[in-house]
């Protein structure tokens, strides 16, 4: 497909007006129980399908996986289907946001699917609540967002090693940006085979899971393009404009 332009927010910078400098974006270190809090249901598919152009009204990228395995929280049914806020806009250009989670087609995913409402990523954690499945010399590992892969899971999450397989890539969008917590030392175990960590996962569920609350959403919540903006009367009291009765400007009134 030919685009026309793309337009990376590598660093949120539109929506938190962070320096645009990838080593700036800071995600805080979320441990099992916090990946496990933040599930409204934990899954692992494959994805049929990846729709760029879902959105009508702004960018929609519909992600659509066929459930594999269950292993807690709610039951989507058969399949999960989700729109990511990115995808083309209506002049052609694509919303790419480098630190959303990529989903390719055909590539099979562990997630841990956020509970309630999410503006521009349903996976909890940002990279530390969704795996891909990849096959090195015959074994079956899981991979993080940068192609480390997983070499144990404890309560402080799931330990990342070294990278075996590439970062995780979304056709018609660019390189993501490495949005992990900066204390996640790399772990020099060997990798641990994906059966295993499934093994883990599942024991480690079965003594700290409440029981499922079927609280989830397949879209965000709010645009991330436009923000409405809230009049701040204390503020502008504190500005010497009282309720705009007094500002100086009449053009300023918004």
């Amino acid at each position: 497909m030919a685009r026309a332009a793309a337009i990376f927010l590598t660093s949120l910078v539109a929506l938190t007006g962070l320096p645009n400098d990838a080593s700036a974006i800071k995600v805080l270190r979320t441990d099992f129980a916090g990946l496990v809090d933040g599930a409204a249901m934990i899954v692992e598919g494959r994805v049929l399908s990846v729709d760029m152009h879902a959105g009508q009204i702004e960018p929609r990228t519909r992600v659509t996986l066929r459930i594999e395995r269950h292993f807690d929280g709610a039951h989507p049914g058969s399949h999960l289907t989700f729109d990511l806020p990115m995808g083309v806009m209506p002049d052609g250009s694509v919303l790419d946001i480098a630190e959303a989670p990529r989903f390719a087609p055909g590539a099979s995913y562990l997630v841990f699917y956020k509970r309630g409402d999410w503006r521009i990523t349903p996976v909890v954690g940002w990279d530390q609540g969704y795996f891909r499945a990849v096959a090195v010399d015959g074994e079956d590992y899981f991979v993080d967002a940068g192609g480390h892969c997983v070499t144990g899971l404890d309560g402080m999450g799931f330990a990342i090693g070294a990278k075996v397989a590439p970062a995780a890539s979304m056709p018609g969008f660019g390189d993501p940006v490495a949005a992990g917590p900066d204390d996640r030392a790399p772990s020099t175990a060997p990798c641990m085979a994906a059966s295993t960590v499934r093994s883990h996962l599942q024991s480690r569920l079965a003594a700290a899971r409440a029981p499922p609350v079927d609280d989830w959403r397949p879209a965000p919540a709010s645009s991330i393009l436009r923000t409405p903006l809230v009049l701040d009367a204390s503020r502008l009291e504190r500005a010497g404009c009282g309720r705009w009765a007094s500002c100086p400007d009449e053009g300023d009134r918004p």
